[in-house]
């Protein structure tokens, strides 16, 4: 019955904590999603639109949501085993090649959280253009 007090506070803390941490989650989402697009499209200097705050909720999604990847990818890393160096060379390694793919995916589908999407690869070779040598 003591504790009534400390069960308040935790409740009112852990509210607050849950909106710093979709007010922050959405403010990097969109910031990154907006450089992301005026570089891609070849504009020199990034202009923020004014849209209001639901707007960057969606556009978060884009972000965030091929920012699952690092679970997945250490979830599958520490059950292949082996000594830390190791996982944390895979861990990289998978995140570098999952990470971009997944969000160009997003970015290019109708569906925000569309993991992986080969759509893309298949318009730009259709288009004319070939993926570079380096790839």
């Amino acid at each position: 019955m003591g504790a009534a007090g400390y069960v308040i506070l935790f409740l009112f803390m852990l509210v607050a904590i849950a909106m710093l941490v979709l007010w922050l989650g959405s403010y990097s989402g969109h910031s990154c999603l907006t450089v992301l697009e005026q570089t891609a499209a070849g504009t020199d200097e990034v202009t923020w639109p004014d849209e209001p705050f639901v707007d960057w909720l969606a556009q978060g999604a884009h972000f965030w949501g091929p920012a699952l990847w690092p679970t997945l990818v250490w979830l599958a890393v520490r059950n292949l085993g082996g000594t830390p160096t190791a996982q944390v060379a895979w861990y990289v390694g998978l995140f570098a090649l999952l990470f971009p793919l997944s969000l160009l995916s997003s970015v290019s589908a109708n569906f925000r959280w569309t993991p992986l999407r080969w759509g893309w690869c298949s318009n730009s070779a259709d288009a004319g253009m070939r993926p570079s040598p380096s790839l």
